[in-house]
């Protein structure tokens, strides 16, 4: 961790991967999906309707 790496499963985390040093990028088409998660959970959106939203 001193050196900046992150030790993460990015395989499974969405919005982010590794790039060649190690480091996390923002993957830009999974980020949408996080935002818009966020966005409908902060406007009442509970889990299931989450989960049914187009």
């Amino acid at each position: 961790m001193r050196e900046g790496k992150v030790c993460l499963n990015c395989t499974r985390f969405l919005g982010y991967d590794k790039d060649g040093d190690g480091r996390l990028v923002i993957v830009e088409s999974e980020a949408v999906i996080v935002i818009k998660t966020f966005e409908l959970y902060l406007n009442g959106f509970g889990v299931r309707k989450i989960k049914k939203y187009p």
